[in-house]
């Protein structure tokens, strides 16, 4: 089962993590930090069915934070996303929320000279937001190195394959270390989706949110109702059916979100695919 928590300090997390995301502005967690933080730094894969609005990148970004080993200056988490514009966000919330922690960030998004993207990879970014393209690019010159990863998050998943990134995020999961969990983020679960999951995932937990107005004076992107499922073998087309209501966007009835019943997600298995080799050291 799923241990859901009420408040983030009731999640065990650093005391440095807390005071970054009480400066950040937060007071309680929306539903998917609720539901998801507590598996994702326990190390499981996790699938965040949602939109945006709902808290997902603060709810990575929080994860990420509390499993670093902030002694090593090694790359330790990936995030991917689908535009330069996101990674830049993504890079903004985890440099406020780690701010105490003085995490190590770098944003690789292309436009920069890669003189400047080597020396900082150099003196070390424990975290690395960027593009497909540019992460890939910098991989395969070997200036940014995969063999201490512990987390990949691919944001906007869908969206990512829509502008045709699907290659690049193959590419790069193939030098990832076997051990690598994997989250990843999507509004809508198209069959590329699906087969991704399949693929790069293990025995994933699934998170759907459905966004809501926040009550006056919540933080932006801290509202959202939920619906928790965890993974136990059953068929791909029935658990959708429960995680998304009439509209193609919302949380489907069978579920309850209030309660956080529990239904079943296909168990993906985890293996390096064809034609992957190790980590560039």
């Amino acid at each position: 089962d799923v241990d859901v928590n009420p408040a983030f300090d009731e999640m065990g997390l650093r005391e440095d993590l807390l005071r970054g995301i009480y400066q950040f502005g937060f007071e309680k967690p929306s539903a998917i930090q609720h539901h998801a933080i507590k598996p994702a730094v326990q190390g499981r894969d996790l699938i965040a069915h949602c939109q945006s609005g709902t808290g997902t990148m603060a709810f990575f970004c929080i994860s990420i934070l509390q499993m670093l080993d902030t002694t090593s200056n090694e790359t330790q988490a990936l995030v991917l996303s689908p535009t330069r514009e996101l990674a830049e966000q993504t890079l903004k919330v985890m440099l406020a929320l780690g701010d105490f922690m003085h995490v190590q960030c770098h944003a690789c998004i292309g436009g920069e000279s890669i003189g400047e993207d080597t020396r900082r990879l150099d003196y070390g970014a424990q975290v690395v937001s960027g593009t497909p393209g540019c992460v890939l690019d910098l991989i395969q010159r070997r200036n940014l190195r995969m063999r201490a990863l512990r987390m990949l998050v691919i944001d906007q998943a869908d969206v990512m394959l829509n502008r045709g990134f699907k290659e690049q995020i193959y590419a790069i999961y193939r030098v990832l270390p076997p051990s690598t969990q994997v989250v990843l983020i999507s509004e809508t679960m198209p069959q590329e989706v699906l087969e991704m999951t399949r693929k790069f995932m293990n025995d994933p937990i699934k998170v759907g949110c459905a966004p809501v107005r926040p009550a006056g004076g919540a933080a932006a992107g801290q509202g959202g109702s939920s619906v928790v499922l965890r993974s136990t073998g059953s068929a791909v087309s029935a658990t959708m059916r429960l995680s998304v209501g009439s509209s193609g966007t919302g949380v489907g009835g069978e579920v309850s979100a209030a309660t956080g019943d529990h239904a079943s997600y296909p168990v993906g298995s985890r293996t390096r695919l064809s034609g992957m080799d190790s980590s560039p050291s």
